[in-house]
């Protein structure tokens, strides 16, 4: 097993970015690979924000593939007011494992801060905008779909950080939720352990599939 992840902590201006891998070989009586990774970049000056966001999950065997996901979404915002932004958001979706070849949302909204304190922050979102998504062996839908968010991050005295967010994409025939929760301890100098969930559901599904997908990494983490 390897595991690195490279992180930047949080700045209201500039470049930040993160980066992870994770990856699980064996071999003997059990033959398996399993890979995971992801990446996050941001660039904001006073007015303007850009985010990316990149993320893949595999599991197969010799004989065959058991999990397969991957993500990516951009995101421009516009702060107009200190607390007040509006922004357009674009992300794509592929998952075979949970029913869907792909879901595509096209949204813009408001974001607001309602919570800017040293210790603490919690922002919330609120957008429209059209998504396109298809099952598998089915035709591609298309239709309008309203999206709701929030993001709350705590830091402790000892700088152990905790934070969860929670996205909803409510279309007309499938609502969408992604959940991510996280624990970042120090361990020394500016690397951290770091404990993740991530779950994700959709409302629809084929008969053969599972609702709630979830997925449990933990890693090192280096601040810069």
């Amino acid at each position: 097993m390897c595991c690195s992840q490279l992180k930047a902590s949080e700045q209201e201006t500039g470049w930040v970015g993160s980066f992870s891998l994770g990856a699980i070989f064996t071999s003997g009586n059990t033959e398996t690979r399993h890979l995971n990774g992801g990446i996050k970049q941001k660039i904001a000056d006073e007015r303007w924000s850009h985010e990316v966001e990149a993320s893949l999950l595999r599991h197969d065997t010799p004989e065959k593939v058991t999990a397969e996901r991957y993500l990516g979404n951009y995101k421009a915002a516009y702060r107009y007011r200190p607390r007040m932004e509006i922004f357009v958001d674009f992300r794509g979706l592929k998952n075979r494992f949970a029913g869907y070849d792909f879901q595509l949302y096209e949204t813009m909204g408001y974001r607001l801060t309602l919570v800017d304190k040293p210790k603490d922050t919690f922002k919330v979102e609120a957008g429209y905008g059209f998504t396109q998504m298809r099952e598998i062996d089915e035709v591609k839908e298309q239709t309008t779909v309203l999206r709701l968010e929030y993001e709350y991050i705590h830091q402790f005295e000892n700088k152990n950080q905790f934070s969860t967010d929670l996205l909803a994409l409510a279309a007309e025939d499938n609502t969408h939720f992604h959940s991510e929760t996280k624990v970042k301890a120090p361990l020394l100098w500016n690397i951290a352990i770091e404990f993740s969930i991530k779950v994700n559901h959709n409302t629809i599904v084929p008969d053969n599939k599972e609702k709630t997908d979830t997925t449990t990494t933990i890693g090192l983490v280096y601040d810069y």
